[in-house]
């Protein structure tokens, strides 16, 4: 069953300036900074990542599981794309825009596609499995 509890907040200088809980509406907030996102359901991994690929043409992925919550990683680049699929868990993505940040909370089914060169980072709030996918097979501090 695919759960539809994805929110995000948006702050400005500190200062929340909105929260947002319809998928669609945090789909249209995000696509405005170039990151997409979408829900979705995994009914045959093989398949997904196939169709990822060629979607989204990405060349690269691996498997990031934790088995307890992660501390926070310092913020950060990637000179590639990075897609996340959360397979199991939940976690926040942290975005930052200048003096804009954005906070992602995404659960199980949620998909997003961070542009290289787009400052974040990601805290699991609980053991998490997830698929990164990447558009180099560049092997920097993933």
């Amino acid at each position: 069953m695919l759960l539809l509890m994805a929110h995000l907040y948006s702050y400005k200088d500190k200062q929340l300036q909105q929260f947002i809980k319809n998928s669609l509406l945090i789909q249209t907030e995000l696509q405005k900074y170039g990151i997409s996102y979408n829900q979705t359901e995994i009914l045959n991994m093989d398949s997904f990542i196939t169709d990822m690929f060629y979607k989204y043409d990405f060349v690269d992925y691996d498997i990031f599981q934790t088995m307890s919550a992660l501390t926070t990683r310092s913020p950060h680049t990637h000179n590639d794309d990075e897609g996340r699929m959360i397979v199991k868990g939940s976690g926040r993505f942290y975005f930052q825009f200048n003096n804009i940040k954005i906070e992602l909370h995404m659960d199980a089914g949620d998909f997003v596609i961070i542009p290289a060169g787009t400052i974040h980072y990601f805290n699991a709030i609980e053991p998490i499995m997830a698929i990164r996918f990447f558009t180099t097979k560049e092997q920097n501090d993933r």
